[in-house]
């Protein structure tokens, strides 16, 4: 059962429904935020069912001397040049908003609230660039948990300012809910901010009710909000990323029409290896989907021995992939196609295009939620009985997390109520998925920013999508006779501000080839 999904019951409606009454559910507190550990307890309350935790995680105990140990890797300082804001910053407007609040402590779980808040990296996160720790802040002192293992003498250094009492003192991981503990037991006048969101229900529930202050943490939006240092460090990972796409997609089509055998995981490997060949380059961003007709319907699909299908010129090839540079994260999806693609599969394909240009060439308030956009990616598809079952859209970390709250676009409501705002980095992804035959899905990255309009309406700023991504569309898909003028327009813009950004790097690194495709693909619809 896909959860979200309205045939599927939430996991309360099931529970009540499979256990006897009476019945007892486990949950392993550390593994439950506050927020739904909370909407858990009520529903089952409702039926006759208790949520009880025990002591240890019956998973841990099965595994016993097996269970792998947690990864050691180094943290490592980010500089100023790529973050544009020292920690020291970053700290005192975080003490403002607690001082706004009247929060005398905020304990920090989120493994990428604590990096950004430090301009620290690392390693402990397949594809994303975190490490295990905890942090907490008060006015007067900030403490990282951290194994001591990971910190370097750089590190200690970066986190050490002389003078002014912005030391951050180093603690073993393992002596947080020790310290944690005393924190609470010392009675202050301002609450402890424990954001239910993310914090988890074993934290919380050590602190009475009325000392804690759960809302959102106000370190999702400050990172959120990219400052113009952050921007144009994922701008330039943006181009950087494109050389690397468009490189890889004039040799898959090489491969493919020269009759050589290409399968999937092949095609990420060498997808991979030409990503490494950018500066700055640090890993993925996520396990790349790479999906050949059928498997390309099959959301976040991922390739394996058992299921590497062969990409052949006569099926549609899904890439949904994404890299981690220095100076920004990228996630990109195109849909190929390298033979004459049915008529039924370009209507498909301009249906998606057309709501993500929809989409696209908004105009919003600042502050609208993603829930109340989300549709306008779907009306193409709608309007001839189809459908996609995701959100449209996710931020975006600086590198940090390719998935990044608070804001996206989402057929399911939210509680972060902020909404949109100027600043911020988001995707849209709309797609269709045919069972069993092909899947299509047009993905790039924009950062939202302010809109001209013809009039004020008070003080309110409307905001619109500029593209980071600057990887062709693949107009050979597109049919073009369903398109309206406006459409067209934004796709031949579109395509000539990748030829523009593209150019001068493509020259530069000394990519002829690639540059002579891209010109191809780039070709105006009349």
């Amino acid at each position: 059962m896909k959860e979200n999904v309205h045939t599927t019951p939430t996991l309360a409606e099931w529970l009540s429904t499979t256990l006897p009454k009476g019945g007892l559910v486990g949950v392993d507190p550390f593994l439950i935020t506050s927020d739904s550990y909370s909407n858990l307890e009520k529903s089952l309350k409702k039926t006759g069912h208790t949520v009880v935790t025990p002591t240890e995680n019956l998973v841990d105990i099965v595994w016993g001397a097996e269970k792998p140990k947690q990864p050691c890797g180094a943290v490592f300082v980010l500089p100023l040049q790529y973050t544009g804001k020292s920690w020291q910053d970053k700290v005192s407007e975080v003490r403002k908003e607690m001082k706004e609040k009247n929060v005398s402590l905020l304990v920090l779980s989120a493994l990428d609230e604590i990096a950004w808040l430090l301009n620290l990296r690392g390693s402990d996160i397949p594809c994303t660039p975190v490490f295990f720790a905890y942090a907490v802040v008060s006015n007067t002192f900030l403490t990282l948990f951290v194994n001591e293992a990971k910190v370097t003498p750089e590190v200690k250094q970066h986190l050490t300012t002389p003078g002014n009492g912005l030391n951050v003192e180093i603690l073993p991981y393992t002596s947080f809910l020790d310290h944690f503990d005393k924190y609470v037991e010392q009675k202050t006048d301002g609450k402890i901010w424990l954001p239910g969101n993310c914090c988890s229900y074993a934290l919380a529930s050590r602190v009475a009710e009325d000392r804690r202050f759960d809302k959102f943490s106000p370190i999702g939006l400050m990172k959120a909000i990219k400052n113009p240092v952050e921007m144009k460090g994922m701008k330039n990972a943006h181009v950087k990323d494109a050389v690397a796409h468009c490189e890889f997609l004039l040799w898959l089509e090489n491969e493919i029409k020269s009759g050589k055998t290409v399968t999937e995981i092949d095609a990420s490997d060498k997808f991979e290896k030409l990503r490494q060949q950018q500066v700055d380059y640090f890993s993925l961003s996520f396990d790349t989907i790479s999906g050949a007709g059928s498997n390309g319907a099959i959301n976040h699909y991922k390739s394996s021995p058992e299921t590497n299908a062969q990409i052949t010129k006569d099926q549609l090839y899904l890439v949904d992939s994404g890299g981690q540079y220095k100076d920004g994260t990228t996630d990109v999806t195109r849909t190929v196609c390298f033979n004459e693609p049915s008529q039924y599969q370009k209507e498909c394909f301009t249906k998606v295009l057309q709501g993500h240009m929809a989409m696209a060439m908004l105009k919003l308030p600042e502050g609208v939620s993603g829930y109340r956009l989300d549709s306008i990616s779907r009306m193409a598809l709608w309007d001839v009985g189809l459908e996609f079952r995701h959100g449209t859209g996710h931020g975006v970390g600086h590198f940090l997390g390719v998935h990044e709250g608070p804001a996206g676009f989402s057929y399911r409501p939210s509680s972060y109520m902020e909404g949109i705002k100027e600043g911020m980095i988001i995707t849209i992804e709309p797609g269709y998925y045919e069972v069993g035959k092909f899947g299509i899905r047009i993905e790039n990255v924009y950062a939202l920013i302010q809109a001209e309009t013809k009039y004020k309406y008070q003080d309110m700023k409307f905001l619109t999508f500029e593209p980071l991504t600057l990887v062709p569309i693949l107009t050979k898909m597109v049919d073009s006779s369903l398109l309206s003028k406006k459409e067209i327009e934004w796709l031949n813009n579109y395509h000539k501000k990748c030829v523009e950004v593209l150019t001068p790097e493509l020259e530069k690194q000394g990519k002829k080839d690639v540059l002579a495709w891209l010109n191809c693909q780039c070709q105006p619809l009349c």
